[in-house]
């Protein structure tokens, strides 16, 4: 009934501890696809052996491509009727596909969400849980909590879900880019009759100090900006004013918070972007609030004087 999908890449000492996670499982009626995405380490030699162990395990050998292409791969080759993903350096709790699919079934939503901890290598809880409304919700009510609260990355992440199949179906993570979640999430849930969410905690993320998400500020990290650009796209098109004011609001809170270098700031990526915002202002302008109207306006007229009230602000 589910494919769980692990991209594996240089994690030999974490790899373990995330399938044996995943292999004592309660619910026992899913296939577990490791994607070993070309790791130069033993992850391959590991994930064959997982696979001699347990027949539920198929293992695919591809050259590097990213996390996103790798997620690509294992759905491409998933039997199941819903999909989870995890990351090969987390672990989930032995409960949590028996807890999301009976959500699923209970709801019928296409969508299933599980709360998580956020863990540091000693195993130690970094920060709070996140604090969820359990419930079953449209797409507008969805979108409006994720705004509204204090814990955007339960919404936004890949790992913490059950998937309808159907949802992937014209649906595929961009290739080369981080935040890639970011960005599919917005094509996912525009799709979604329904959204369900316990505050039952499932999963269990890894904070590595040599994260992806630790890196530089790089022109790869402009994907996140691009995400929120693309979620305000969509909004302003289906005439949801709010939600496609936030969405724009959080692409300028995402480049003016983030230090780029200088040659971030003058690639033609950035400059795009920029454009982008601008453009969007103008067609938002008379939907927008009084405050976003001067916070956008400052951005799009003065980039460098809008950086330095952010920093004096949060001062």
């Amino acid at each position: 009934m589910i494919s769980v999908i692990v991209p594996v890449f240089k994690v030999e000492n974490y790899l373990d501890k995330c399938v044996r996670s995943i292999l004592s499982q309660s619910y026992t009626d899913f296939e577990l696809i490791l994607v070993d995405d070309g790791s130069p380490d033993k992850c391959g030699q590991m994930c064959d052996a997982y696979a001699q162990e347990d027949k539920r395990i198929r293992v695919i050998h591809k050259p590097n491509g990213g996390l996103s292409d790798a997620r690509n791969a294992g759905i491409r080759e998933a039997k199941g009727d819903f999909f989870c993903f995890v990351d090969s350096d987390d672990s989930i709790d032995q409960d949590m596909l028996a807890t999301l699919y009976k959500l699923e079934e209970e709801t019928g939503a296409d969508l299933v969400c599980c709360n998580f901890l956020q863990l540091d290598e000693e195993g130690k809880q970094v920060k709070e849980t996140p604090s969820v409304k359990p419930g079953v919700y449209t797409q507008d009510e969805y979108w409006r909590m994720r705004f509204k609260s204090n814990v955007k990355i339960y919404y936004d992440v890949a790992w913490n879900k059950l998937y309808n199949r159907r949802l992937f179906e014209s649906v595929k993570y961009p290739v080369g880019k981080i935040h890639e979640d970011v960005q599919v999430i917005y094509d996912i849930v525009s799709q979604c009759r329904s959204i369900a969410v316990t505050d039952k905690v499932g999963y269990y993320y890894l904070i590595r100090n040599n994260s992806i998400m630790r890196s530089s500020r790089s022109i790869r990290n402009l994907a996140e900006p691009e995400a929120f650009i693309h979620w305000a796209e969509g909004f302003y098109e289906k005439k949801k004013w709010f939600l496609a004011e936030e969405s724009l609001s959080y692409a300028v809170h995402s480049l003016i918070t983030n230090e780029y270098g200088k040659d971030t700031k003058k690639s033609r990526e950035y400059r795009e972007i920029k454009k982008c915002i601008r453009k969007l202002y103008k067609k938002l302008f008379t939907h927008l609030s009084s405050k976003r109207k001067v916070s956008l306006f400052l951005f799009c007229t003065n980039e460098g004087f809008a950086r330095r009230m952010n920093k004096q602000y949060n001062r």
